[in-house]
């Protein structure tokens, strides 16, 4: 009898966030652009983390694929946890 580990749901769930990221990070940055520093990189987090969820959903109703939308709003929060601080800095003077 043998055991195996399957980490394709960790796999799918970290690209997933990884792409919100990479991608969905600077998109919403541009489209919060009215707001004020602060509360325009709360809004892309949480943006992000809602993206990142939105696009797990299609991949965890797979059979045998449950995990992923965990996996990606867990990936997703560290990564938009760690932007957070960021962010700001990004934002022009004046």
């Amino acid at each position: 009898m043998w055991i195996t580990l399957d980490f394709s749901e960790l796999y799918a769930g970290a690209g997933i966030a990884l792409l919100v990221a990479v991608l969905g990070t600077p998109l919403l940055w541009r489209l919060t652009r009215p707001l004020r520093r602060w509360p325009r990189s709360l809004a892309t987090n949480l943006g992000c983390a809602g993206l990142a969820g939105l696009l797990a959903l299609p991949v965890s109703m797979q059979t045998g694929m449950e995990e992923t939308a965990l996996f990606t709003l867990l990936g997703s929060a560290i990564l938009q946890g760690l932007a957070l601080p960021i962010l700001p800095f990004f934002a022009r003077q004046g």
